[in-house]
């Protein structure tokens, strides 16, 4: 039997500014991050091909080198033709997606043009997608924890500096740990609708 969900109304804690607060904020990092999420996940596919699943990849660990930012994405049946802006980034493109996507990645006719061919939709190839997609799934997850943790830590804090009773540190640490769960049920349900269409491609 699947884990239900908690049924949270904030509203109740609307009297406790403090505590109302941390959960309003907990709620507002989740929703920008469900954002990204959802975003990211469209881009693993393997039959109908999106620039995001090359362009969300950072270089070098550097989000200011986003392969999107730093070059433009195009396909050609199933093939990404990246054309780099400075040439100095594409070895560094070229590393990342080798890395990251476990493709090859080589250069085109120009040198700061990098080509990747993607392999067809065979189950082998259904397979590493959903293994990727899972590990990126967990760096999500990872970082709904630390939102709980770093919250619970405000918490405390504030206990400590007499702002909120024991009775508002026993509630904020019960609200945030269903908090987290509710989230990473989200995450898992968007993660298993990706999987089943991802499942269901055809060569």
């Amino acid at each position: 039997m699947s884990k239900q969900k908690a049924k949270i109304n904030l509203n109740l804690y609307k009297d406790n500014q403090v505590l109302y607060s941390i959960f309003e904020e907990f709620n507002k990092k989740f929703e920008n991050l469900l954002n990204y999420f959802k975003e990211d996940l469209e881009s693993f596919q393997v039959s109908r091909l999106s620039p995001k699943y090359i362009g969300n990849l950072f270089c070098d660990g550097d989000q200011s080198k986003q392969i999107s930012k730093i070059a433009n994405i195009s396909i050609e049946n199933r093939t990404f033709i990246i054309t780099v802006h400075d040439k100095k980034n594409v070895n560094s493109i070229i590393k990342t997606i080798e890395q990251m996507r476990s493709l090859n990645a080589s250069l085109g006719d120009q040198k700061n043009i990098v080509k990747v061919v993607i392999p067809d939709p065979t189950e082998e190839r259904r397979e590493h997608v959903i293994k990727e997609m899972k590990i990126r799934t967990e760096d999500y997850k990872t970082q709904v924890q630390n939102f709980r943790r770093d919250l619970l830590n405000d918490i405390e804090k504030k206990k400590k500096a007499k702002i909120m009773t024991e009775d508002d540190l026993k509630t904020g640490k019960t609200i945030l740990e269903a908090l987290k769960e509710n989230a990473l049920m989200d995450l898992d349900e968007l993660f298993s609708k990706q999987e089943r269409d991802i499942r269901k491609a055809i060569k």
